[in-house]
């Protein structure tokens, strides 16, 4: 990707900015170690800007800079600090207003309606946010490889704000998969789309693989993702214009 040297200093105005503010400590980080959020978001930003290239006059050829360090998941502390907006306190809904007791194929069978149309047919939730709030704790952990959010309201706000359900797709491939044993489902979709920020980044196609924990009262205490790409390059092309992207492929 080749980028000009304008967007390339508001991209290191915006890493400047992130440094200065006060954000504190980050709990739960090493006891050795003394990065505070600032540095450790100074830091995965740096790495964004790395991959990519100045444009200059001789060559536009597109080079990529690969990070000293390469994971496919943030670290769990971090994660609990890349959300892109704020998410609003926690709410809780009336434990009546809950589904109960449901069997695992019942669940499955609401979740896959959910992960494919939407609760109420908007669209997966993955996209649209349309997710039946009754079959999953309000305290649900939401667990993926750049994002960790230990709240249902929350998680839900964050859904409405990251894919433009109009430019975006999610599909399921095939139906879930259950097991008795560890009382988990298991789902795998298949999502692209444009991101809901104002440069409107483009997301290529991956896969996620989704695992559902449910709790002794039939609802989902945690969702686990994996993805099939890596946090890296997921988060590099949430900071990458959209037309960027299409001159790279033109």
């Amino acid at each position: 990707m080749v980028v000009p040297s304008k967007i390339r200093q508001m991209l290191l105005l915006l890493t400047c900015l992130v440094v200065l503010l006060p954000f504190g400590e980050v709990e739960g980080w090493s006891a050795h170690s003394e990065l505070c959020r600032r540095k450790l978001l100074a830091r995965t930003c740096a790495s964004f800007i790395a991959g990519a290239t100045v444009a200059t006059p001789s060559a536009c050829v597109a080079t990529y800079y690969e990070p000293s360090t390469t994971t496919n998941e943030l670290p769990l502390a971090l994660r609990d600090f890349t959300k892109l907006a704020p998410l609003g306190k926690e709410k809780t809904i009336d434990g009546d207003g809950k589904t109960l007791n449901l069997s695992l194929t019942e669940l499955a069978k609401r979740l896959e309606e959910d992960l494919s149309q939407g609760h109420t047919g908007q669209g997966g939730y993955f996209i649209s946010a349309d997710i039946d709030e009754t079959i999953f704790r309000d305290d649900c952990v939401f667990v993926d490889p750049t994002n960790r959010v230990a709240s249902l309201s929350q998680y839900r706000n964050a859904l409405r704000i990251l894919f433009d359900p109009n430019q975006s797709t999610v599909d399921l491939l095939g139906p879930i998969e259950i097991n008795e044993q560890e009382r988990t489902l298991i789902a795998t979709i298949r999502s692209q789309g444009v991101l809901q920020l104002p440069w409107k980044p483009s997301v290529s196609p991956y896969e996620s693989s989704i695992v559902y924990s449910i709790d002794d009262l039939g609802l989902v205490k945690e969702q686990s993702q994996t993805w099939s790409k890596s946090a890296t390059k997921a988060l590099q092309e949430s900071f990458t214009p959209s037309f960027f992207r299409a001159a790279k492929e033109n």
